[in-house]
């Protein structure tokens, strides 16, 4: 969808000229606070190739020629890249040529991308917005890989980093997304964000750099566009002639901040946190016993680890998942990126939801409560050899052994009441005992007077989440469950002084499997 070309070099007098010019500059002040930002925040190593985007507007020409005149005094070489996204005809053409003019003149490389924005986001089913930001940063790494860059330069400024903080609050963002553009964030760096919009245009003026405007940018279809035109200069003309500086320190402060917080949650975290396979639980007591700011983080840093980004989680999300731990079981609520919160025994879970796998789950549920139940559908069943064994794998693939023998009463049964070895009255039992898990209609007896409990409902109350009940045990005498291993028997069935022949089962050959009482 994209190709490449290489603009041309042409070293000439003119080229000479232009770098003379550009190292007389009347305004010195602004390259040396570039300078200054970049060694406080250690942006470049010498001998390193920095790829520099340049659209041809005045940010990233005033970069561009910034870093054209610090490189020899950083040790560094310049490569510059420019995406033309084909959708604004004669005017897009022509940045390129002014783009490809300028880096003539300056003996820089020079790596044009072109493409077809429009048709790129429709088949990415992306905003225009979005494809655009994902197609530069694709020209910009595939820049890096082909030169061997080890940094990449952009041209945001203070007003950028005052147009992000104010556009993630009107959207409900947490602390994250108040602390700004980073200065340096991987091998991506900013060294403009020291400078104000305002700052950038007077050097260019007072410099003659020419450069151009694109349009797209003074019309508001866009948020950013908004913010940018219409709430900034007002603030601006206004309140303070300083506003999106101010904001733009703030933006720092609370950065400072967000360091120092990022810290106290990993440690939250960890003890709060735990994986299950795709999953993450975070675990109600400890979750709740942290402080209000700590619970919000870690709410957010599971969202954005289990989704596997972070744009578009905001604050409303993180109260939403905050609310379900005063919810009951089985409540769930819906997230961006297809991911799922749900409310279970020991706190709230959050996953990823698969179509197929929901569909799946779907049927199944429906099967089990016999909308749909056919015989040949019922969950696989083993009948028990008795005396013998026999085997049962479960729906996830564990292999069990269930070994039955008959007891004289001279054996002293009693002696073997572990929990993987259970002693039944055989002459009580009503069907051919069968090893196999869950259906509708199980129930089990749970008192002396006989009567009887759903099986759905005992696992409610013993808060077995929906998840692991399907991989539950049973040995069942027709919808009876006489013991549901790892957990409790049913007290019909258990031996007593009227009891002549002992039936006993044995799981695993002496795999432990919990508390049956």
């Amino acid at each position: 969808m994209c190709r490449r070309t290489k603009g041309k070099r042409n070293v000439d007098m003119a080229e000479k000229e232009q770098k003379t010019r550009a190292y007389q500059y009347k305004n010195k002040e602004i390259p040396a606070r570039v300078r200054a930002y970049i060694q406080e925040h250690r942006m470049f190593e010498r001998g390193e190739t920095v790829i520099t985007g340049i659209s041809g507007g005045a940010d990233s020409v005033c970069l561009f020629f910034i870093l054209h005149y610090l490189q020899e005094e950083l040790g560094v070489k310049l490569v510059a890249v420019h995406v033309n996204h084909g959708i604004r005809g004669e005017d897009a053409d022509a940045d390129e040529r002014f783009v490809q003019n300028i880096c003539e003149t300056a003996g820089i490389p020079l790596e044009i991308v072109r493409c077809n924005l429009e048709l790129i986001a429709k088949k990415r089913k992306q905003s225009m917005e979005e494809a655009g930001r994902n197609i530069r940063r694709e020209a910009f790494e595939g820049a890096a890989q082909k030169y061997g860059a080890a940094k990449i330069a952009l041209a945001h400024h203070k007003n950028d980093n005052a147009e992000t903080l104010l556009m993630n609050l009107v959207r409900g963002t947490g602390l994250n997304g108040m602390t700004g553009i980073k200065p340096v964030r991987d091998r991506y760096v900013r060294p403009l964000l020291c400078l104000e919009r305002r700052e950038i245009e007077e050097f260019l003026e007072q410099n003659g750099i020419r450069y151009q405007t694109d349009q797209t940018n003074l019309t508001e279809d866009y948020t950013r566009n908004k913010i940018r035109n219409r709430v900034i200069p007002y603030m601006e003309n206004q309140i303070n002639p300083r506003a999106a500086a101010h904001l733009s320190e703030a933006a720092e402060q609370l950065r400072s901040v967000q360091e120092f917080l990022e810290k106290q949650l990993k440690v939250f975290k960890e003890n709060c946190v735990s994986r299950k396979g795709e999953k993450l639980l975070i675990r109600t007591e400890p979750f709740q016993s942290g402080d209000k700011i700590l619970r919000e983080m870690t709410v957010l840093s599971c969202m954005e680890e289990v989704a596997g980004q972070a744009k578009d989680l905001s604050a409303v999300h993180v109260a939403d998942v905050s609310t379900l731990f005063g919810k009951q079981c089985g409540r769930q609520i819906m997230l961006p990126y297809h991911m799922r919160a749900v409310r279970g025994y020991e706190g709230v879970t959050l996953e990823k939801v698969h179509a197929a796998r929901e569909k799946e789950e779907e049927v199944r549920q429906k099967k089990e409560k016999g909308r749909l139940l056919r015989e040949e559908e019922l969950p696989l069943e083993v009948k028990c050899r008795i005396p013998g064994t026999v085997f049962y794998r479960t729906p996830k693939g564990k292999k069990t052994a269930v070994t039955c023998r008959i007891v004289d009463l001279a054996e002293n049964p009693g002696n073997m009441q572990k929990s993987h070895t259970n002693c039944f009255d055989y002459d009580i039992i009503k069907h051919d005992l069968c090893v196999r898990t869950r259906r509708p209609g199980d129930y089990i007896v749970i008192d002396r007077e006989g009567r009887k409990q759903k099986l759905k409902s005992y696992l409610i109350n013993e808060k077995i989440p929906a998840s692991e009940r399907r991989e539950i045990l049973l040995i069942a005498d027709g919808s009876h469950i006489l013991w549901v291993v790892g957990h409790r028997l049913s007290f019909c069935g258990r031996p007593d002084e009227h009891t002549k022949r002992i039936l006993q089962i044995q799981i695993d050959g002496g795999e432990s499997h919990g508390r049956d009482n």
